[in-house]
């Protein structure tokens, strides 16, 4: 079985996401944090990259603490 995989990287000045689809890293996307609109439609596009039939994990990293 394969596990679907979203992962978010929160850094201080960027945010970048992935989707790893069928074991394999399938999208990478990065956009500046000041720019709400833009990270949220990155966010949408790249979870959209995962096959809506199954069920995914999400893993969030941050610089802060």
């Amino acid at each position: 079985m394969q596990v679907e995989l979203l992962a978010v990287n929160i850094g201080s000045t960027r945010t970048g996401a992935a989707a790893f689809v069928e074991g394999k890293l399938s999208r990478v996307e990065r956009v500046d944090n000041s720019d709400a609109d833009a990270l949220r439609a990155m966010l949408k596009d790249v979870l959209g990259t995962l096959n809506s039939d199954r069920q995914a994990v999400t893993l969030l990293a941050s610089v802060n603490p």
